[in-house]
């Protein structure tokens, strides 16, 4: 597992003697210096010294590993590191599978560390938990588990499109129910109006098996089942009240709108699943993870000459320790546009590294001018001031920093030693317009796409047409008559009580109440669509599996809820 997780940084900082003289390596456009190669190479051996000291059960070595491997990110301008966080819980789930709840416990605070927060902590640690026999304490685990999951962009939106997957499932699904429903209440009278039509023409014989064909032909058509349902919801549309024929309105607008939906949640989902889309996120929130250089190297060839990209590579190159191709970048976007304060602050701490006060004072008073709300851009100046032995102008400088935010200079002034600046990573926090970038990319004006949507929206057309047809059939109809339902003697029998007990949404279908019959049909739908949305709906990107125990609870808890609250209107109301 450790291999495989650390494969894209062991490669990153592996350096090929070759390429050892120019001390700078390019791993899918972005450039490494030196040191930061000798980081990723240090991350793969301390990686190995906390393997080693986990499976002799050296708990103290193993932390202290965990402490030096975050500190070799932090060079790295990192703070965290999903990967060994993903390969900790693992080695807990096997360490719980051959009952070394220690050693998991280890694996499990190791995980935390590497990577606060994480679900894949806490489903590892439900594992352990139900190895251990502490089912309670496993169930708590998994539901803070997804809510991690939750707090992550990622995750957060595979998980949000499952949702809204589910909820037009079981829309759909509770639809299918509704006409099976329509069609056990009142297909009795629609059987009949059809063996009418037949009887005078054809001996009853006959007028029965072609009554049953005109009926059940779509489903000699490809989708058979789909095209009976629209079939039989035009054939009972003059046979249902108000309320049911709202219902079946709404079907068929959601039937011809599902395509669309369903081709929006996968373009979104394609878009959250990019490598480039996945790097920006990691990247905001400091994780270092094996393919984060390469993912991110792509998104120049996407987006020549965007500001928002140059800049965010400025910053990471920054971080890295490899000026050259950020200042390259900065001096780039400086030309482009003069006001940019954060692209001036960065080049003034380069310039104020290099001991060139002079220059840094330039930049950082350009930075002030462009923002004078910037309290950095004036601290930073104050300290480049300073450098310089202009004490008057570096006091009033500070003044001014102290003004704008007193707080944070505060904590500047103490964290920092004599003369230290303070970059900015605004850069880094344009990923939000680069990411709208590849979403708007995603969806580019091409003749495929106009030809797709344009296929799409036959669905749209299709549904109004069903509405038309439907409606001139009753009218065609109406001049006949139709066969009145044979109710049952609802209530009369202990049969009927347990039909309308077992059969949601039976009795509101009996008496015409469509819509009430929609919705009590909706509940047991979603509670049978959430277990096996695994099946059908997309996956979510954790590194260690979540489990069903949780999903199967709820639900099995939802259907207990369900039927005794049906059992309890029941007993209240038995007529």
């Amino acid at each position: 597992m450790a291999a495989v997780v650390l494969a894209g940084i062991a490669s990153a900082g592996a350096v090929p003697a070759a390429e050892a003289q120019d001390q700078v390596r390019r791993v899918g456009g972005i450039e490494l210096p030196l040191g930061a190669q000798d980081n990723l190479i240090q991350l793969r051996e301390r990686w190995s010294r906390w393997e080693a000291a986990f499976d002799q059960g050296q708990g103290h070595v193993a932390e202290q590993s965990v402490e030096v491997l975050l500190e070799t990110a932090r060079n790295l301008g990192f703070e965290r590191l999903p990967d060994l966080s993903i390969a900790a819980s693992a080695r807990a789930v096997e360490a719980a599978h051959r009952g070394q709840f220690e050693r998991a416990e280890l694996a499990l605070n190791s995980a935390e560390k590497f990577d606060p927060g994480r679900p894949e902590t806490a489903f590892a640690s439900a594992v352990v938990h139900r190895a251990a026999g502490r089912s309670w304490a496993a169930l708590t685990a998994s539901f803070g588990g997804y809510l991690r999951a939750w707090r992550l962009p990622t995750e957060r939106r595979v998980m949000w499109l499952n949702v809204e997957f589910v909820v037009l499932a079981s829309l759909l699904l509770a639809g299918a129910l509704f006409l099976a429903l329509q069609m056990a209440t009142k297909g009795g009278s629609l059987f009949a109006d059809v063996v009418k039509r037949w009887v005078r023409w054809l001996p009853s014989a006959l007028a029965y098996p072609l009554a049953a064909l005109c009926l059940l032909w779509p489903l000699a058509l490809p989708q058979g089942l789909l095209w009976l349902a629209v079939y039989w919801s035009v054939l009972l549309w003059g046979y249902g009240s108000a309320s049911e024929r709202v219902v079946l309105v709404i079907l068929w607008l959601l039937l011809g709108v599902s395509p669309l939906l369903l081709e929006g949640q996968r373009a979104r989902l394609g878009v959250a699943l990019s490598p480039p889309a996945r790097a920006l996120d990691q990247l905001t929130a400091g994780r270092l993870y094996g393919e984060l250089f390469s993912d991110l190297g792509g998104l120049p060839s996407l987006f020549p000459e965007e500001p928002a990209v140059e800049h965010l590579l400025g910053d990471l190159h920054r971080r890295l320790g490899y000026w050259p191709a950020a200042r390259s970048l900065y001096e780039q976007l400086d030309e482009g546009d003069s006001g940019f304060p954060a692209v001036q602050i960065n080049l003034g701490v380069f310039h104020f590294q290099q001991e060139k006060y002079s220059d840094a004072v330039r930049y950082f008073q350009r930075a002030s001018q462009a923002d004078p709300q910037n309290a950095k851009a004036f601290f930073n100046l104050s300290q480049a001031y300073s450098e310089e032995y202009h004490f008057s102008e570096s006091s009033a400088a500070l003044s001014r920093a102290q003004d704008l935010d007193r707080r944070q200079v505060g904590r500047w002034l103490a964290e920092a030693e004599q003369g230290q600046v303070r970059s900015t990573d605004e850069g880094i926090g344009r990923a939000p317009e680069i990411r709208d970038q590849l979403v708007a990319l995603q969806r580019s004006d091409t003749l495929a796409s106009r030809l797709s949507a344009a296929r799409r929206w036959l669905t749209l057309a299709l549904a109004g047409g069903v509405f038309l047809a439907a409606l001139a059939l009753h009218l065609l109809r109406r001049r006949f008559g139709y066969a009145s339902p044979s109710l049952s003697d609802v209530g009369g029998g202990w049969a009927d009580r347990v039909v309308r007990f077992l059969v949601p949404g039976f009795f509101s279908a009996e008496v015409g109440y469509g819509l009430r019959a929609y919705l009590t049909l909706l509940v047991p739908t979603t509670l049978v669509m959430i277990p096996l949305s695994r099946y059908f709906a997309y996956p979510v990107p954790f590194g260690v599996d979540p489990g069903r125990q949780l999903v199967w609870t709820l639900c099995v808890a939802g259907w207990v809820v369900f039927y005794g609250l049906r059992l309890a209107m029941e007993v209240r109301n038995p007529a």
